[in-house]
């Protein structure tokens, strides 16, 4: 994450927290959110979150969560409930201004109401919104308003609340692929897993609840640019169900989704 120095170079006087990730169509049953991301223990008193004209206060006491990356949404109860219970940290916002998966906006002020962040999105420029998938930002460093600055997120839904899948400046190439998306226990699967030359990489399975079920690598990056897995946690089989690969090297991250299959 980059320091507050750097943050103020980068995007003027305001030191974040900068919107990661948006969700402007989930889908039935699931609240919109949007997730920002700063220096953890940030004050928040007195901030808003506004589509540039309905300004929504957070609530009195927020602040950024020790890990930094907080989500905002109408009901958290309901956003925790679709992620199977996972430990979002979450804020309601007094109110919520619906998204427009085709053309919209979320701006994020200060209590002095100075913009920290903004993102302003189309239909002419971005396309079609990624149906059910949220738009990630590929790193802090990115600009906000630049399509090529978002990306569909790789797990159906999104990830709120987690790490992002950034890429630092300068960083060469880390990358995570696994050969196929339905994976079945006891067949071998490849993944592609690939890192500069001596880049230590850790390649972790976590559930939908962000329990980690497995650690299938943590070494330098492998020669051949990928491993096999038998999609097993040790000898045990995992119940079918959809799954995250997370894949960081350094500042960096990735991420993928499998379906684990009955045997």
């Amino acid at each position: 994450m980059p320091a507050p120095f750097l943050l103020s170079l980068l995007f003027g006087t305001s030191v974040g927290p900068l919107f990661t990730e948006i969700q402007a169509d989930p889908g039935s049953g699931v609240p919109e959110w949007v997730e920002i991301d700063g220096l953890g223990g940030q004050d928040l008193s007195g901030w808003t979150l506004d589509d540039g004209s309905t300004f929504r206060a957070l609530p009195d006491r927020t602040s950024l969560p020790e890990g930094g990356v907080l989500v905002l949404s109408r009901d958290c109860v309901e956003l925790r409930g679709a992620w199977s219970g996972a430990s979002i940290a979450c804020a309601t916002t007094a109110g919520w201004n619906s998204l427009s998966s085709d053309s919209d906006a979320v701006v994020l002020r200060d209590a002095a109401g100075v913009v920290a962040d903004s993102v302003r999105w189309n239909h002419r420029t971005w396309g079609d919104w990624p149906a059910g998938r949220s738009r990630e930002r590929i790193s802090l460093q990115a600009k906000s308003c630049d399509p090529a600055s978002w990306v569909a997120s790789t797990l159906p839904g999104g990830t709120p609340g987690w790490i992002p899948a950034s890429v630092s400046p300068g960083f060469a190439t880390l990358a995570l692929a696994p050969e196929r998306r339905a994976v079945v226990p006891g067949e071998d699967n490849r993944i592609d897993l690939s890192a500069p030359p001596g880049q230590r990489v850790i390649l972790e399975l976590y559930d939908l609840s962000r329990r980690r079920i497995a650690l299938l690598w943590n070494s330098t990056a492998p020669p051949e640019g990928w491993i096999s897995w038998d999609a097993r946690a040790g000898t045990r089989n995992l119940p079918p169900g959809l799954y995250v690969l997370l894949a960081r090297s350094g500042a960096d991250s990735r991420k993928a989704w499998v379906a684990v299959e009955k045997p």
